[in-house]
């Protein structure tokens, strides 16, 4: 099909349906059909239950992308009527299907309104350079597009999915039967051809390479067939996923970002809570390491008792290593109601179509003092579009802030000490190491290592396991003991603690006269126990039963607490965080 610059020129300026006039039709309940064409990794093939398409059929194969973009759609649109259809038929070419385009969109689907232009896998097969790849598939991507716009139909362009093809396995025969060709050639011409006519363009590859290449959730052999090229089920899955974000405005995407915070103020929020039952905080609420995120909550009383959605998000992700956690809002002490006792009258988050209550939302555990609000993990982000609702429960009050994304803090290492010179001037430098809100509701894993001068039999010192704003939890070495006490803080300074009570103790038998530096001891943390260690392959020295009733969050070795020191005496402590999850 000849084209001109007047042609060219009219189509890059005429009139447009973009994916966000295709997205507010579904939401109109219209059928609004959206055509993909393209060859096998359209049609399905290696899929389950997959059977070749012909021209002519409503091709529907349960597991190819097009059928996961259908149901999605379906689901967040509200429309029962919105298609999808599958126009891909395996082993063909862009050239091939101009040659038989209207044959493809007669019958069944004739009456699409936008078509996605793929192909570019098999057209790399029978050429004799990158010259003839280049200028032949451009000339058939080009004329479908032209066919598009002369009838009335909007098209788009997406790059091929991703291979794992390194090199040829038959060169001679097929030179440019690698990933790089692919690429190169095929998808390049599509960038430019999108330029050009001014059309939108869904980068796949680039997606689905990081997909192949930099995810956490499934193993490739889970994702991409033997041969190489066609994706399985859950490679389509996550093809649906990547073209419903294209299409869904409200889908957050998180592509390298290893933090977000999604509450009240975020543009792409669905909610049933009124706008005006959201308040402002006068300072922001904290969270991990002191840093100040959220600044609105929701604390109000109901009309009723009905489930009611407070928050809903979507979030597609590109990165792994991310936890989601739930933002809960602390009650007072005494609120003058009854607290939500059954799993139904709680709050829960459904979370990739499973629940999670949040058992402790109403406790009023140590936040209050510690002006640290509290924050329950829900899991980790899979690798894809990850579905986020949180639900009030049948309850008369809602109480939460919003959800914070981030990356877990495994091998995080920190180093505090207390150092007083020849003239008896005591230079002290405790940080905030690890302010790992609740992780009574993880399992942790400490290490301390200290280095010192100083000899256990001439003075004891104390390092907190869980430190809070008015007291905590330490253990204490003195003559060859360790204790773990409990402590309340008598000032505003970070060690003036004291009312000292023993909890647990052991006898380490260790050589009184011995410097501190031989110490070296491991603390583990979970929600019913404390235990503490000198080998983590030997059984623990200290197991201190929590009953489950140490709720709320901590700092874990903040500060050291020496009882008396002599000039030149110097104590150094070292904190490596080994695991937490």
């Amino acid at each position: 099909m000849k084209t001109d610059k007047y042609t060219v020129s009219k189509i890059c300026c005429g009139e447009k349906v973009s994916f966000q006039d295709t997205w507010t039709s579904w939401e109109n309940n219209e059928k609004f059909p959206v055509a993909f064409l393209g060859d096998s990794t359209v049609d399905g093939n290696e899929t389950t239950s997959w059977v070749k398409n012909e021209i002519g059929q409503d091709h529907q194969p349960p597991h190819a992308f097009t059928t996961y973009l259908q149901n999605l759609v379906r689901v967040y649109t509200g429309s029962n009527t919105a298609r999808i259809y599958n126009a891909g038929f395996s082993g063909q070419t862009a050239s091939w299907a101009y040659s038989n385009i209207n044959s493809i969109f007669a019958g069944n689907y004739s009456d699409v309104k936008m078509i996605g232009i793929g192909f570019g896998i098999n057209d790399r097969l029978g050429v004799t350079s990158t010259k003839d790849y280049e200028s032949d598939f451009k000339r058939s991507i080009e004329n479908i597009i032209l066919w598009c716009f002369k009838n009335n139909i909007q098209p788009f362009l997406l790059t091929t999915q991703a291979t794992v093809e390194p090199g040829s396995t038959d060169s001679s025969s097929y030179p440019y039967r690698t990933s790089e060709s692919i690429n190169s050639v095929a998808n390049t011409v599509k960038k430019n051809l999108a330029k050009k006519y001014n059309i939108q363009l869904m980068d796949l590859n680039y997606y689905t390479s990081k997909l192949l290449s930099n995810n956490d959730t499934y193993s490739l052999k889970n994702i991409i067939s033997q041969d190489h090229l066609h994706f399985k089920d859950k490679g389509h899955e996550f093809e649906a996923e990547t073209i419903f974000a294209y299409f869904n405005p409200r889908v957050v995407v998180l592509d390298g970002k290893n933090k977000l915070k999604i509450d009240f103020t975020s543009q792409n929020i669905k909610s049933n809570v009124e706008s005006d039952k959201v308040s402002f905080e006068n300072s922001p609420i904290n969270l991990w390491y002191g840093n100040n995120l959220f600044n609105n909550f929701i604390y109000y009383c109901k009309k009723d008792d009905m489930d009611t959605l407070l928050q809903d998000f979507l979030v597609f992700n590109l990165s792994n290593g991310l936890e989601l956690y739930s933002m809960q809002i602390q009650v007072p002490k005494n609120p003058g109601y009854t607290l939500p006792l059954s799993e139904d009258e709680k709050p829960y988050v459904i979370f990739n179509d499973k629940k999670y209550v949040l058992k402790d939302t109403f406790i009023d555990s140590y936040f209050s003092a510690m002006n640290v609000n509290r924050p329950f993990l829900v899991d980790n982000l899979r690798f894809g579009l990850n579905k986020v609702k949180l639900y009030s429960g049948k309850f008369n009050r809602a109480a939460s802030g919003g959800f914070y994304i981030s990356r877990n803090f495994k091998n995080y290492s920190s180093r505090i000490s207390i150092v007083q010179d020849t003239n008896g001037d005591i230079s002290k430098q405790f940080l905030t190491p690890y302010k790992f809100q609740n992780y009574f509701e993880h399992k942790a894993l400490f290490k301390l290592n200290i280095d010192s001068n100083i000899s256990t039999s001439r003075t004891k010192f104390l390092v907190p396991v869980v430190d809070r704003a008015d007291s905590g939890l330490a253990l204490e070495f003195e003559n060859g003991t360790v204790e773990l006490i409990e402590y309340v803080r008598k000032s505003s300074c970070l060690d003036d603690v004291g009312n000292l009570k023993k909890l647990a103790y052991i006898n380490t038998q260790s050589n009184s006269q011995e410097s501190t530096k031989s110490i070296k001891i491991y603390v583990r943390i979970n929600e019913a126990s404390i235990e503490v260690y000198k080998e983590l392959k030997s059984s623990p020295i200290i197991t201190y039963n929590t009953h489950k009733e140490i709720i709320g969050s901590g700092i874990f070795a903040n500060f050291i607490k020496l009882e008396y020191q002599c000039n030149g005496d110097y104590l150094i402590l070292d904190t490596d965080i080994l695991y937490s999850i």
